[in-house]
């Protein structure tokens, strides 16, 4: 294979990469069409991307993954192969296909990142990208709310931007671009001292600070934490007086925004995490903590669960609340509709056997992950904080979006 053809799909996997990191738009607004958007030529971009990594390693008799690897992704394979299995459960084929095709262009995406594990740095710029879209995307929607529902939102994907909408009647800033695990990265680029300035990395930060508070939304701003906290922890190298001035910026960011927040909206994030309100923050909580015992009573329906995408098709009891306004619909069928912890998806969707599994490849990820810490690989612990920090956005939200299930299991390939 020559260089050129070698470069030509890095550069689709870098496009791919973009395009999931970034807001689902449609390629022809004129045709809302789930296969004329964005992320479907994201998919389409990374299974040519992977067909040729795996017709490149056929003609050069290369081994496709190390053998110390064998025993993990051979795992990640039996849980692909229970969670196909489910169809013959699921009672609502549609909504298992639905689901099935996120669940494979996950692994598709698992295995497609190993083949580009050492272009860490070309992905962690096009990542950072991502966020001059994601921006502009947010700040439209926080400050020119009329022009993004009247205007902007016939680009977005249709079934997202309503929740978008509904959302932001309720004061929350909903995106699934999971910035926040970016900023390990940006502490890499701190300590290195190559290819962008200070200056850059610092409006980077602060705009990564700035949307996760202003967001209202809980699980951001632990995304945040998380992120900011490993990162100080592991890369002290940058310096006392600039960690210290980003620590700075983040509680003057906080307290600000809390406070327009609180005069804006009635509430802020700070409010929402000391659980202030019992209809906004206690209930919420209550709510996932009952999904999470439906899905101990749901997952020993039979040894597969109730099939991908079944689980608001087996509820036995709805929310029948009389509701009259559209967006507050919306709102509790997205609530309902899938189970808000990546265990209990799990538990639901394919059974107690997938679910032992799943447990037992986060075992692995984590001994990995050790070891990971104690090198010098400093790319390498980056990515183990972004993977952790998404990993906490699965624990208190729905997995079901590609977008996530791309990061998640992508992010966890370039660390085999």
């Amino acid at each position: 294979m020559s260089k050129n053809v070698n470069k030509l799909f890095l550069y689709l996997f870098l496009s791919s990469v973009f395009l999931f990191k970034i807001p689902n738009f449609y390629i022809i607004p004129s045709f809302k069409s789930a296969f004329v958007t964005t992320q479907a030529l994201a998919r389409i971009l990374l299974i040519l991307v992977f067909c040729f990594q795996l017709v490149k390693h056929f003609l050069l008799n290369q081994n496709l993954f190390n053998k110390k690897d064998h025993r993990l992704i051979g795992l990640i394979i039996i849980l692909f192969l229970f969670q196909s299995l489910t169809i013959s459960v699921a009672i609502n084929q549609s909504a298992f296909l639905n689901r099935y095709k996120d669940v494979l262009i996950s692994l598709l995406a698992f295995f497609t990142f190993i083949f580009y594990k050492n272009n860490l740095r070309q992905i962690a710029i096009v990542l950072l990208a991502s966020i001059t879209i994601n921006f502009l995307y947010q700040f439209i929607i926080i400050f020119y709310q009329d022009f993004f529902i009247k205007y902007l939102s016939v680009f977005v994907y249709e079934k997202h931007v309503k929740l978008v909408i509904a959302k932001l009647y309720d004061n929350k800033i909903y995106t699934d671009t999971y910035d926040e695990i970016i900023l390990p990265l940006l502490f890499v680029f701190f300590q290195e001292k190559k290819q962008f300035s200070y200056l850059n990395l610092s409006c980077i930060s602060i705009i990564i600070l700035f949307f996760s508070f202003f967001s209202n939304i809980r699980t951001r701003v632990l995304m945040l934490l998380f992120s900011l906290g490993g990162s100080v922890l592991l890369f002290k190298k940058i310096g006392f007086k600039k960690i210290s001035s980003i620590i700075l910026v983040a509680i003057i960011m906080s307290i600000s925004t809390n406070k327009f927040m609180r005069h804006y909206a009635g509430y802020s994030i700070m409010d929402r995490l000391l659980l202030t309100n019992e209809n906004t923050d206690i209930r919420s909580l209550d709510f996932r903590w009952d999904q999470l015992k439906d899905s101990l009573e749901m997952g020993r329906v039979s040894l597969l669960g109730v099939g991908l995408g079944n689980y608001y098709d087996n509820l036995e009891s709805k929310n029948n609340n009389v509701i009259f306004d559209n967006n507050q619909i919306l709102l509790q069928k997205s609530t309902d509709e899938y189970i808000h912890n990546i265990f209990g998806s799990i538990l639901v969707e394919s059974g107690y056997i997938s679910l032992f599994i799943f447990i037992f490849i986060l075992f692995f990820f984590i001994i990995n992950d050790i070891k990971l810490l104690k090198s010098n690989l400093i790319f390498k612990k980056a990515y183990v904080v972004a993977f952790w920090s998404i990993f906490i956005y699965g624990v208190f939200n729905p997995i079901s979006p590609a977008s996530f299930q791309v990061m998640f299991w992508g992010i966890r390939g370039l660390l085999i």
